[in-house]
């Protein structure tokens, strides 16, 4: 329209790219299709070469997604994610205090990690190691289903006021094909998964070995054994690994 502005900092370059992001994802024929798109045009058109898209029952729940799309990211490090990095990823807990209620996006610079358990050493042990100095993550919620877009960098501060309002831009439209996805797609998990290192702990547990045992047998420390088997109680909704060894020998 004649006289018509384009929001906060973005240019007409960039709607025109918002444009051509949302009209190669929401060209899929499924929720799968969906997710691979959208990290691929965020990529070829906005340079965003590092990207993740999580699903899960509740924005919580998304990070626990044990099979995430990754653009641009060594197998290795999204393994180890699903597996262990997660349990300390300062989002996810900061999901968990219901602080995405009204926000779509948050980035690592809006968080206070130093005040939330293990964040340090996730960002220092697991971020910052695989060579990740900025992240940032849109929001998108459906009924029954919730989703969350990473963006990553190599620099630090890499995000800025641009990025933000293209963020902010991009997740109003694409929460609406992701509705449509949703409830065309039985993809999106009914309930959260246990990795495979995390069943492994629990098929330990159900074997009737210790804390340290089961560490030493898969050469990590006890406080990593500890979060997984947290992780598996609040999965299952068993109140103490007794049960959890009862219901995972019946399963």
């Amino acid at each position: 329209m004649k006289g018509t502005r384009p929001p906060g900092p973005l240019g007409t370059t960039d709607l025109d790219r918002v444009l051509k992001v949302l009209e190669h994802s929401g060209c899929e024929p499924n929720l799968a299709g969906f997710r691979e798109a959208t990290v691929e045009s965020l990529g070829r058109h906005f340079g965003y070469q590092h990207a993740t898209f999580f699903t899960g029952r509740t924005v919580p729940d998304l990070f626990t997604d044990p099979n995430p799309v990754a653009n641009g990211l060594p197998p290795r490090v999204v393994r180890q994610y699903v597996e262990d990095a997660h349990l300390s990823d300062p989002f996810a807990q900061f999901a968990s205090l219901h602080g995405y209620q009204r926000d779509r996006m948050v980035s690592l610079d809006r968080l206070a990690p130093d005040s939330l358990p293990g964040a340090r050493e996730y960002l220092d042990s697991f971020l910052f190691r695989s060579g990740i100095f900025a992240k940032m993550v849109i929001f998108l919620r459906a009924p029954g289903a919730a989703a969350g877009i990473g963006l990553l960098s190599r620099e630090s501060g890499a995000f800025g006021p641009r990025d933000l309002a293209v963020a902010q831009l991009l997740s109003k439209h694409l929460e609406n094909l992701f509705r449509l996805y949703a409830r065309q797609d039985s993809a999106v998990p009914t309930k959260p998964h246990l990795s495979p290192r995390q069943a492994e702990v629990v098929d330990l547990v159900a074997r009737g070995l210790t804390n340290r045992e089961i560490a030493e047998a898969l050469f990590v420390t006890t406080d990593t054994v500890k979060k997984h088997i947290t992780h598996a109680l609040s999965v299952t909704g068993c109140a103490n690994r007794t049960q959890l060894a009862l219901e995972w020998g019946r399963s």
